[in-house]
């Protein structure tokens, strides 16, 4: 007989267990999931269940927050990094561009940049 081995993205664990398994509050599990960090099933279209790559996910922005310090905000960039590391580079690209496009136009020029 073989052992049981779910999917990564099977949903098996409430809410309580992903909290105990994590050292969590229940609370931030939510709130994780209203900032779109994480999308869990729902079971009965009330009982939120994770997958193995939900905990996983979850085990990252805890480790970027209580390890390296980032506040949410800087959490979301670095998972959008490595969901689509093409697409973010370029956005980061466009939004550099935007930002500093308007002083270069006000000053009549580029600025050379200083050592």
């Amino acid at each position: 007989m073989s052992a049981f081995r779910p999917e990564p993205d099977e949903p098996l664990y409430p809410i309580s267990v992903v909290a105990r398994m994590l050292r969590l509050h229940e609370q931030t599990l939510r709130m994780y999931e209203r900032l779109g960090f994480l999308t869990p099933a729902r079971v009965s279209g009330k009982n939120r269940l994770y997958s193995q790559n939900d905990v996983q996910t979850i085990e990252a922005i805890v480790y970027l927050v209580r390890e390296r310090r980032l506040n949410l905000a800087g959490v979301r960039m670095v998972l959008e990094m490595v969901n689509d590391p093409e697409g973010q580079v370029e956005r980061i690209r466009i939004e550099l561009h935007q930002t500093y496009r308007p002083n270069n136009e006000t000053t009549g020029g580029d600025h050379e940049e200083q050592t």
